[in-house]
């Protein structure tokens, strides 16, 4: 008996091993929406912090977020657009405090000269 409960021990272990790595997946950003902008990030690892950083003209902005045990959250930048000159993004990358990285690239747009 103590045998067969040491090897379910071994298999049960090896089962969560390969399942948490299997859940974890590619991390991707989608933008929800673009003013203000809102992206949605997905295959991250369960409940990692992640440091979703919007660059800018103006310069980096940075949220700091927590993934939920399904690998996903939802970051917003408030007064950040894709289509403002004033406060348009080029580039949203977030990094995860257990190696998840994904980015979303926009085309920024040809504004006047001030």
């Amino acid at each position: 008996l103590e045998t067969v409960i040491r090897i379910a021990s071994i298999v049960l272990a090896g089962l969560l091993l390969v399942g948490g790595t299997a859940a974890a997946g590619t991390a991707k950003l989608a933008l929800v929406d673009g003013d203000p902008i809102v992206v949605r990030g997905t295959g991250f690892r369960a409940l990692e912090r992640v440091k979703v950083t919007a660059y800018t003209r103006e310069g980096p902005l940075v949220r700091r977020v927590l993934a939920t045990t399904t690998g996903r959250f939802v970051a917003r930048f408030r007064g950040l657009s894709v289509e403002s000159c004033e406060a348009a993004v080029a580039l949203v990358r977030a990094v995860g405090s257990r190696g998840s990285v994904a980015a979303l690239r926009f085309r920024l747009r040809e504004c006047p000269a001030p």
